[in-house]
């Protein structure tokens, strides 16, 4: 407990701990051998102030109980006063000794009191810095780990300030602060007015934005960026000052351009096909039909889209059917596997065998169905007539064998 309280070694005050006993000591032996009337109570004072550098509440009452105590056995036990000191005297001096022991008491607490306050809103600074160091060190990986970068613009001014994460963004110097029409110079020229008018209604009218655009860097390297601001006011509702981050999500873009043409050659793929190719979320929700589908039923790929629609074209005896079995399998998750006949679009209905099956992430979890059609309407027609084939020749052979 002491040692919070004075910033200087516990071992260098403890010396004036010692020194304030000593002190008390031979000012008692003095006062023992001074005749009453002299104030030598008074000098218990200093040695309270020596014992306030120990630091301790405990030890400066301690000592200064021991004073006052001190100052009132001498009293006792000192030589007689000389002539002309009175008995008022004498008691005056020893009460004069206890209130400046007291008073020197109070105000050494009262210090040590705000010492220790000071020392507790030290330590508490001393860990909001640490945590606000932690916290700027974790958010600068953050930023690097996302191409994060913070900016500012401070009005009425207008000045720019960047991050070193978006200086490093246009291929400048860390610490690089241009006016706002350099900034916005460094966008793509298709882009650059949206940008001006982006920061301008933030400024004018505080309204928030978060777009995606190009930027062009000092090597002219083109980037794909987001851009988010938003207006800071004081108390009187003006805007004065409008911030934000900007972001580089060039590898984001080319990912998405990248499935993006892998879903083209798909879709083309599909087209190319004779058989029906379709794909649901995974709730069922038919979300793609190839044209094969739209070719066959003639309706067109929109209409087909819509939630339900596709099972309008199913023969009226297996809708109910259709629908049950595809509701299962998009509870259960197992392969949708049917057969049933869809109409074509001069009226006539055909069979068909269709098959879906689920795609799963890396949790298990259901993503999207992807399913296929093909048309088995002669091999249906076929099996139909062996069957009545094999059922006349059976019943051909019960009547020869009677």
């Amino acid at each position: 407990m002491t040692e919070a309280f004075l910033p200087s070694p516990f071992a260098s005050r403890a010396v004036f701990a010692k020194a304030s006993l000593i002190g008390i000591a031979v000012i008692f032996v003095a006062d023992w051998f001074t005749p009453l009337g002299f104030g030598h109570g008074m000098l218990y004072s200093p040695m309270i102030l020596l014992a306030l550098i120990y630091g301790s509440r405990s030890f400066v009452l301690g000592v200064a109980f021991g004073a006052a105590l001190l100052t009132l056995i001498g009293m006792l036990f000192s030589p007689a006063a000389p002539d002309g000191f009175t008995a008022k005297i004498v008691i005056a001096n020893r009460i004069l000794s206890i209130v400046l022991i007291a008073f020197t008491t109070g105000l050494s607490l009262w210090f040590l009191a705000n010492v220790h306050k000071l020392n507790k809103a030290t330590e508490a600074l001393v860990a909001t810095q640490q945590n606000l160091s932690e916290q700027h060190h974790l958010l600068r990986i953050a930023s690097q780990v996302g191409h994060l970068g913070g900016w500012a613009i401070s009005l009425p001014e207008q000045k720019v300030t960047w991050t070193d994460e978006v200086a490093n963004m246009h291929h400048l110097p860390p610490g690089y602060h241009p006016d706002v029409d350099e900034a916005i110079s460094f966008y793509h020229p298709d882009d650059r007015e949206l940008v001006r008018k982006l920061v301008r209604d933030c400024i004018e009218y505080g309204v928030a934005f978060d777009d995606e655009v190009r930027l062009l860097t000092s090597n002219q390297d083109v980037l794909w960026v987001r851009i988010m601001g938003m207006a800071l006011r004081n108390h009187q509702g003006d805007v004065i000052r409008i911030q934000g981050a900007t972001q580089d999500i060039s590898r984001q873009k080319q990912i998405e351009d990248l499935i993006k043409l892998s879903h083209e050659k798909f879709f083309n793929l599909a087209d190319a096909m004779p058989i029906v190719v379709w794909s649901a979320q995974a709730n069922g929700v038919v979300d793609y039909v190839n044209r094969a589908l739209s070719d066959f039923s003639g309706l067109d790929i929109e209409e087909l889209l819509q939630p339900g629609r596709w099972l309008s074209i199913l023969h009226p005896d297996d809708y109910e059917r259709a629908e049950a079995y595809w509701n299962e399998s998009v509870d259960t998750g197992e392969d949708y596997i049917i057969e049933f006949r869809i109409r074509r679009k001069d009226g006539e209905y055909r069979w068909h065998l269709t098959r879906a099956q689920p795609v799963r992430n890396e949790l298990g979890s259901i993503t999207k169905w992807y399913g296929g059609i093909v048309d088995i309407h002669e091999h249906k027609m076929l099996e139909r007539e062996h069957q009545l084939i094999v059922g006349r020749l059976t019943t051909n052979s019960l009547s020869l064998s009677k």
